[in-house]
């Protein structure tokens, strides 16, 4: 009877914990979805990847597709996680680390997640006048095109003459021909992005910039940049979609200064050692990371 108990006392909480769960029309989370080698795949293994990913408003075949897709990945990974028993890897000091790093991560992404789900709603008159005080990310976003040349330390007599040469009507490739004859290194990429996502100094210099002039910047004394415009053409964020990015940019910032200020608390409030070469401190000599402490 002892035994009986037990079991049932299990399978109660079995239901408890499978019915607990938001269920998919038509779908039930408690059931198996797959059995690998005799380890069973849940459903609502599955619909819980599912809802951390689903692409809103997907159509029921875009939904089982994607469903079908995450089940493939763990049914591959389950086949891995086995190979690696056979191979008694989960006997390695490795994989203790790795399960005790992973724990920590998990539960500090669910602590940050409920501290966010704190944070009150931003309104739509709050963010519509967000949208009126910053023409710039909204009415007046453009779309830019653009090269970039980044180049370590900043040499002024090199830069006045890249500068020269430029107003002289030499091309970018002109340019980075008399780096490469004085073996500078540099590193060449090309820019496609909004206004929004381009450094205000920057975008100021790219805005008066004409197509396929190069222009040489200096960034204080860390780097210097050669910069060309290739487009710029404008694409307003307005109306509904203005205000609906401007409360998901106003609740990401409200989220991260609700972290941030919940870790300054539980810094101060802790008591944080460190040991070994993590015990040094700055002594003016040489350049040490800063580390946690409480204030």
């Amino acid at each position: 009877m002892k035994t009986l108990r037990t079991l049932l006392s299990l399978f109660a909480v079995f239901l408890t914990l499978t019915g607990c769960s938001h269920q998919e029309d038509g779908q039930t989370n408690g059931g198996v979805a797959a059995v690998v080698n005799g380890v069973e795949i849940t459903q609502r293994e599955v619909n819980y990847l599912y809802q951390r990913s689903a692409a809103p408003n997907a159509s029921p075949e875009a939904a089982q597709n994607q469903r079908r897709a995450i089940l493939a990945d763990l049914v591959r990974s389950e086949l891995l996680a086995q190979k690696a028993r056979a191979m008694k890897l989960d006997k390695a000091p490795d994989f203790t680390l790795a399960m005790y790093d992973a724990r920590r991560k998990v539960l500090a992404g669910l602590a940050q997640k409920e501290l966010a789900s704190q944070v009150s709603p931003v309104t739509p008159e709050v963010a519509r006048e967000i949208v009126a005080n910053n023409p710039r990310l909204f009415a007046n976003r453009k779309f830019l095109v653009y090269d970039e040349v980044l180049i370590p330390g900043v040499d002024e007599p090199l830069l006045k003459a890249l500068n020269e040469k430029a107003d002289n009507g030499a091309s970018l490739n002109q340019l980075l021909d008399e780096l490469n004859a004085k073996k500078i290194r540099f590193r060449r990429a090309t820019r496609a992005v909004a206004s929004d996502q381009i450094q205000p100094a920057i975008l100021e210099v790219l805005s008066r910039a004409k197509p396929g002039n190069p222009l040489v910047a200096r960034v204080g004394d860390k780097f210097s940049m050669l910069l060309m415009l290739d487009s710029i053409v404008p694409v307003p964020l307005v109306g509904d979609a203005a205000t609906q990015t401007a409360q998901m940019m106003l609740m990401a910032q409200k989220r991260n200064a609700a972290i941030s200020k919940e870790m300054a608390t539980m810094l101060n409030s802790a008591k944080i050692s460190y040991f070994g070469e993590y015990a040094e401190k700055y002594d003016g000599k040489r350049k040490l990371s800063a580390l946690p402490t409480p204030d």
